[in-house]
């Protein structure tokens, strides 16, 4: 009787496996055919072994074994994006250190070359005595020097302005600021930024000749212009 049975479970089962797989010609993913056949498998094992309970037992086992499998998949495949992106992101943060390194270096040889010019350079402008006139003739040169801060933004300008030895210190003092400043008013004409202006005015703190030396005393009656690097102070 029970090999009667399992005689007959087997043939409803090819039966129904062969309809499955004419429905699975139509549809041609592949996923779709695992889950028509696992399900099928299991339940003719199952009817085979068991009978009719474990017809039951086998589509649901081979259900679950469809699905693992389908799961074990999307996972592999999950785990090949990722490092993929993951390969991405490091030539990305390659590419990103090489840069940086490349432009540390390039702002290094630049603050080299402004140092380079603020120290080569100083422009003195020379006062009749007891004056803070600017004479005519040096203005262009001043306007020259406009064009150079314009070029430079990276550099300021320091105005330190001095007087001779004779008069008091108050009155000395008094008048390097008024030839600090007309040379200081100039440059604000020619465009310069106040904020890049330094104004030092040392009366005769500078002065190096004696009040008796006429030809010496010429000498400091003077502004003395140089260039400083805003980012070395």
């Amino acid at each position: 009787m029970k090999m009667k049975l399992i005689a007959a479970t087997v043939l409803a089962l090819s039966t129904s496996l062969s309809a499955q797989a004419q429905e699975s010609s139509l549809d041609l993913r592949d996923d779709g055919v695992e889950t028509l056949k696992q399900p099928a498998i299991g339940m003719l094992l199952g009817g085979i072994l068991a009978g009719p309970p474990g017809i039951v037992v086998g589509a649901i086992g081979g259900a679950l074994v469809a699905d693992i499998r389908r799961r074990d998949a999307e996972l592999q495949a999950s785990r090949e994006a990722l490092g993929e992106a993951q390969q991405q992101l490091q030539q990305v943060s390659g590419a990103r250190s090489r840069d940086l390194a490349a432009l540390e270096r390039i702002r290094g040889e630049q603050r080299q070359r402004l140092q380079a010019v603020a120290d080569g350079f100083s422009f003195c402008l020379r006062f009749r005595t007891d004056s803070s006139e600017l004479e005519p003739r040096l203005q262009p040169q001043l306007d020259t020097l406009a064009g150079l801060l314009k070029a430079f933004p990276q550099l300021d300008i320091e105005v330190r302005a001095s007087s001779d030895r004779r008069g008091s210190p108050s009155y000395n003092q008094q008048l390097a600021q008024l030839r600090a400043e007309s040379v200081v008013q100039r440059l604000l004409a020619a465009g310069v930024d106040a904020e890049r202006i330094r104004q030092q005015p040392q009366g005769e703190t500078l002065a190096a000749y004696a009040e008796n030396d006429l030809d010496g005393m010429a000498f400091d009656r003077f502004v003395l212009l140089s260039f400083v690097d805003r980012a070395a102070q």
